[in-house]
């Protein structure tokens, strides 16, 4: 009896292992569906029941591997981790051992326990190194070396890795860590000759990128900071995208930009361009960092990036060097000429801040002087000039002074200035020019003993120096003035008693000095005719005083002309022309005639009189000036190309070949500029080259400069010319033409295409400009650069500023409102621009405006543009008329006759057209060939396809090539579209891309292929086309979208998903103006989700659901659940499914579909009560005969088959 429970107990045993065993299997198959479905929660529930089962489980080590995987997944890495090690230490021969050991070194890795993780990425490249983990574990084996220090054994990894795997994917990344550690240790031969080899092999573009940053970063470490600037330079402009080191390769780029001091817009540009790409995170950046990249924005004038930048830096860190940066922004702002708005920064640094509080100081008393106001300037000079950490005290003496007796004429405050700066800093460079104003005073205040000695002892402390001379002439000139003053009345005694008191000599020095000093011309005359009468003087003596007499006539002349009287003037001009005749008709004496010749020629500066002096005394000694002045009056009643013009250049030629050095200059400079007003650059260049041979003081220096300037710039050497023009503002800065030469500076550095430096000097120019002339220079040019820097509205705004607030100064302004009516057209505002240029036209009718036939051919541009061929067909007819060359008269003939075709007015225009047909020459072959593609557009207007074909033919096929040949050609294969030959206009079409790629119809014959091949139903090729078309960089914006909505159709229709939700997506992103967004969002949702992309697809859902209302919601919030069930939020799912039909009803079909869903979900679930009234809830909405409804008929009686088996 006792055998019978024990075989019940063994039975029962059995039984539980076989149940127990049964169990185990069905957690494994549930778990490896659950796994397979990406149900990663439900498979990790079943795979630790199936553990928790016994460790002598035949899939054991598959199920702790992949529990690692789903861990490791799920984030949860320390129990990843230990299910990994359990699998590592139980069986080493298992076949998951290498799997789970490279696993679990992934896991150190990213958790950054690097020994560990090197330890078990050992094992797997030294046991598996041919697999392709072997591979992996190898690279990731000497990032582990690397990251734990262990450096030089990460170096022999790296290249180990590199010679066995030179073509696998992750080669370029271990050339890149392998470079880094080469230029860490300063092996920069190693990385060179890595970087070399590099070339050889094909790399992705972050790893190139990579590369190329780290020959730059060498050159930045060996300090060749110009060629790591073109390198990042370069890198910045061609990397597509982000790359290893990219942030540290942005930084030393702006450091070396800083540490130059040499950075222009464009390099501010790439800058911001390189962050907003490379940095993800802007405000992730350092204080360091904040500070460095706003110093590059400020430096390259690109102020509205470079001072919101800074100053969201100073309220993100508290260890900003807030004072440098107020400073560098108040740089800034000052060079775009904002002075009390920079004032307004340098105020914010305190006094701790020591000498940069001082710097500031000074810099606010600068801004204030320019500002004009003076009297706050002398204030922060005096300020400044009490601080202990001023360096430049006597600087800001020597700028009060200047204040006081130039903008506050307080003539004692500069001169005790001036005292004090002499007193206080003897050895300053400024002491010079104090000494010599100090002089300047006293003598205007008549303190003429005072000034005297001060030139004096100026003379004596400078003898060497410009300034020094100087004073020893202003110190004599001041002694002959007391001389003067002191023998006054000597020579009052001398005129009364000069018989017995003083010789005829002394008596002429009486006149001379009353005449000269005292300008009391009239008792000079008397002296002298005192002297003569008396007949004691020698032949030499007389003949001086004939000639002082005619001269004080000469000069009695001239005060009574400025006088006004008329009468007095006559009668001493005749005496002076009296004694002159008695002179210059002494034959025996020619030297003496030619004198007097040229002295009376002069007085009056009468051309008949110079010419008589060239025929009598064709060799007289001032024949230089003669020539000169001949030349002079010749040209002022001459024109340029005509006989006198010529005859004056004659004149000067003969000037410089025989006159005197000073006239041979003033030839020179008309020759020079002569030349180079006809284009004769050589011969200007030999005139220059004699210029600079001779030796004619400070203005002949200047008229070196700016003539080797004018010449440079007309020849295209614009940096020479800027450097001629600097030259003249550098060496002479207070030159009365300073201001012209300052603009022809910015016109040269605007052509050389240096547009910010450019911008810098016209906008100095207009703050410092004292004519209104000179001002709307300035300005034109501000404006002109303000365009080519893509600024056009800012410049559009300065226009109008400037011209509503100076409605008097049209003439001056007149070119603003010209360049206005050209920005409005670059901005595509074209009926404003329309506007502005009749507003221009009008103004000026009534001058001869030089910018007016430019103007008029500007608007007539625009207006044949804008197919208003009615209104520009005049102006044209204008234009033609009115031309100044061949070359002109035929360009305007043939636009006139093409806007005159395309307006319909072929019979009007017959005869001109007959008469232009018969011109020939390359010329005309352009220009004709405009005028027939004009007759074949009009034609194709009024569709008359045959006559535009024959018109399009004529010009390809009749014509020698013109730059309307493939417009043409373009043209007939747009004709055989029209006409519905799909096939032969697609050939027609290919054959002209592929002869003419850079024809200006490339885009439109493209879409027009792209539109045939849809027309054909072949979605792919048409697809294919219109993409070809958006993702042209240079192709018309409305171009742009019409491709990529009909590229996306196409795609859509060929069933290509993913490129069709790229074409929406693209639509969306660029052009959303054009559409309904609403709609627009869940279409393109649509697409991602057909394209397998339901991550992408459901954030356009959300958009959609944010935009649409009504029956379109339903419709949005069913697509946003079918997309949680795509990515397994199967709960969200089916509470949003079961949301539509509550939210929505039943109208129309996304209430009962959303229904269906839901109970197919709880079928899956094995929910079958709430799929079963679901499931009826569709059959009796939708009928069982429907698509649907049998489905959910189907599915009940699936239910009721389930229900009977239970």
């Amino acid at each position: 009896m006792k055998s019978i429970p024990l075989f019940f107990f063994l039975l029962f045993v059995l039984l539980s292992a076989s149940v127990s065993a049964q169990d185990a299997s069905s957690f494994l198959n549930f778990g490896n569906r659950f796994y397979n479905d990406s149900l990663y929660d439900q498979a990790l529930e079943q795979y630790n029941r199936y553990i928790q089962h016994g460790d002598d489980l035949p899939d054991r080590d598959l199920v702790l591997l992949r529990r690692g995987r789903i861990l490791s997944r799920q984030q949860q890495y320390g129990q990843a981790i230990e299910s990994y090690s359990h699998l590592i230490r139980e069986d080493a021969s298992s076949v998951y051992y290498r799997d789970a050991l490279y696993e679990r070194g992934r896991l150190y890795f990213d958790r950054g326990e690097y020994r560990r993780a090197a330890a078990d990425f050992d094992i797997v490249s030294s046991r598996f190194g041919g697999a392709s983990q072997g591979r992996r574990a190898q690279f990731y084996l000497a990032r582990s070396l690397e990251e734990s220090g262990v450096h030089d054994r990460a170096k022999e990894t790296y290249a180990r890795f590199l010679r066995s795997h030179p073509e696998d994917r992750r080669a370029g990344a271990a050339r890149v860590a392998l470079v880094d550690l080469y230029i860490d240790h300063g092996e920069y031969n190693d990385a060179r000759a890595l970087m070399r080899a590099a070339e050889d092999f094909d790399q992705d573009d972050r790893s190139t990128f990579a590369l190329q940053s780290r020959v730059a970063h060498i050159h930045y470490r060996t300090r060749s900071y110009d060629s790591a600037r073109t390198m990042y330079r370069t890198l910045f402009t061609t990397a597509t995208d982000t790359f290893p080191g990219a942030s540290q390769a942005l930084h030393e780029y702006a450091t070396i930009l800083v540490d130059l001091n040499d950075v222009d817009k464009d390099e501010a540009k790439i800058l911001e361009n390189a962050m907003e790409q490379f940095i993800p995170d802007i405000k992730a950046l350092s204080a360091e960092d904040y500070f460095l990249f706003g110093q590059v924005f400020l430096a390259g004038e690109f102020l509205s990036r470079g001072i919101p930048f800074l100053e969201e830096g100073l309220l993100r860190y508290d260890d900003i060097d807030s004072a440098q940066v107020y400073y560098h922004m108040a740089r800034a702002i000052a060079r775009q000429g904002d002075n009390l708005r920079s004032v307004e920064y340098l105020r914010l640094i305190a006094p701790h801040h020591g000498t940069l509080y001082a710097e500031a100081q000074l810099r606010i008393a600068q801004l204030y002087a320019r500002s004009g106001l003076f009297s706050n300037a002398v204030s922060y000079y005096r300020s400044y000039a009490g601080l202990a950490d001023a360096s430049h005290v006597d600087r800001a003496l020597f700028a009060i002074a200047r204040i006081y007796r130039q903008e506050l004429s307080s003539s004692a405050a500069a001169l005790a200035t001036y005292e004090e700066l002499i007193r206080t800093y003897p050895e300053s460079p400024y002491v010079e020019r104090a000494f010599l104003e100090t002089a300047q005073i006293q003598q205007e205040q008549g303190r003429y003993e005072d000034a005297r000695n001060t030139y004096e002892h100026l003379g004596t402390l400078f003898a060497d120096t410009e300034t020094g001379r100087t004073a020893q002439k202003s110190a004599e000139y001041l002694e002959r003035f007391r001389i003067v003053q002191t023998d006054r009345a000597l020579y009052e005694l001398t005129r009364q008693l000069y018989g017995s008191m003083a010789d005829q000599p002394d008596i002429l020095r009486g006149a001379y000095i009353y005449s000269t000093y005292l300008k009391r011309f009239d008792d000079a005359v008397d002296l002298v005719g005192t002297a003569l009468s008396e007949g004691n003087l020698s032949p030499d003596e007389r003949e001086d005083a004939l000639f002082l007499k005619a001269s004080l006539w000469g000069s009695i002349y001239e005060k009574m002309t400025f006088e006004g009287a008329s009468q007095s003037a006559d009668l001493a001009l005749q005496r002076a022309f009296a004694m002159y005749d008695t002179l210059r008709f002494e034959e025996e004496n020619e030297p003496r005639a030619a004198r007097a010749q040229f002295k009376k020629a002069r007085l009056v500066d009468s051309l008949p009189l110079y010419e008589e002096y060239l025929s009598r005394f064709p060799e007289g000694e001032h024949l230089g000036a003669v020539l000169v002045r001949s030349a002079a009056l010749l040209l002022k009643k001459g024109e340029r190309g005509d006989t006198t013009h010529d005859q004056a250049r004659a004149y000067y030629r003969r000037a410089f070949e025989e006159g005197r050095p000073a006239q041979q200059g003033t030839a020179l400079v008309f020759l020079i500029e002569d030349h180079l007003h006809e284009g004769e650059y050589d011969s200007a260049q030999v005139y220059l080259t004699h210029l600079e041979s001779l030796d004619l003081g400070d203005s002949q220096q200047r008229s070196i400069w700016w003539y080797g300037g004018e010449l440079a710039l007309k020849t295209g050497d614009y940096e020479q010319a800027a450097r001629e023009y600097q030259k003249i503002l550098d060496h002479y800065p207070s030159y009365g033409g300073a201001m012209r030469v300052r603009l022809r500076f910015a016109e040269a550095k605007m052509r050389r295409e240096h547009i910010s430096a450019a911008q810098r000097a016209y906008t100095r120019a207009f703050h410092e400009a004292a004519t209104d002339t000179m001002r709307a220079q300035a300005l034109y040019g501000m404006v002109r650069t303000m365009r080519l820097q893509g600024e056009v509205n800012t410049a559009i705004e300065q226009v109008e500023h400037h011209l509503e607030a100076s409605p008097k100064l049209f003439t001056a302004y007149a070119p603003l409102l010209y360049e206005q009516g050209r920005l409005y057209g670059l901005s595509e505002e074209r009926y404003a621009a329309v506007g502005v240029y009749e507003s221009f036209l009008q103004k000026t009718e009534a001058e001869k405006h030089p910018l007016r036939t430019a103007a008029m051919e500007e608007l007539a541009g625009l207006l044949y543009e804008l197919e208003e061929y009615g209104r520009a067909t005049p102006l044209y007819e204008e234009l033609r008329h009115g031309a100044q060359s061949s070359q002109d008269s035929l360009r305007f003939e043939a636009r006139y006759l093409s806007s005159a075709i395309l307006h319909g007015d072929m019979e009007e225009v017959s005869r001109e057209y007959r008469s232009f047909r018969r011109g020939s020459g390359a010329d005309h072959d352009e220009y004709f060939a405009k005028v027939v593609f004009a007759e074949g557009l009009r034609a194709f207007q009024e569709r008359d396809f045959r006559r535009a074909q024959r018109r399009f033919s004529y010009v390809e096929d009749r014509i020698d090539p013109t730059s309307f040949t493939d417009k043409a050609v373009y043209y007939q294969g747009f004709l055989q579209y029209e006409n519905e030959e799909y096939s032969d206009a697609i050939s027609h079409l290919r054959s002209f891309i592929k002869n003419y790629p850079a024809s200006s119809m490339i885009h439109q014959a493209r879409f027009v292929i792209a539109t045939a091949f849809l027309r054909q139903e072949e979605y792919v090729r048409a697809g294919t086309y219109f993409t070809k078309v958006a993702q042209a960089e240079d192709a018309d914006d409305d171009l742009v979208f019409r491709a990529l909505m009909n590229g996306a159709m196409a795609w859509q229709r060929a069933s290509q998903w993913e490129q069709a939700g790229e074409a929406y997506s693209a639509v969306l992103r660029d052009f959303s103006e054009n559409i309904q967004p609403g709609e627009f969002y869940l279409t393109t949702g649509f697409a991602w989700y057909q394209a397998g992309r339901v991550g992408v697809a459901l954030d356009y859902f959300k958009s959609a659901q944010e935009e649409v209302t009504g029956s379109d919601r339903a419709e949005v919030e069913y697509w946003i659940a079918m997309s949680h069930k795509e990515l397994g939020n199967t709960a969200r799912a089916l509470e949003l499914f079961l949301k539509i039909p509550y939210t929505h009803g039943y109208e129309g079909k996304w209430g009962v579909t959303a229904e269906f869903q839901a109970a197919q979900m709880y079928h899956q679930r094995e929910q079958y009560d709430h799929a079963r009234r679901l499931y009826e809830s569709v059959v009796r909405r939708e009928g069982s005969s429907s698509g649907m409804g049998a489905d959910a008929h189907e599915a009940l009686s699936d239910l009721e088959t389930v229900s009977q088996d239970r």
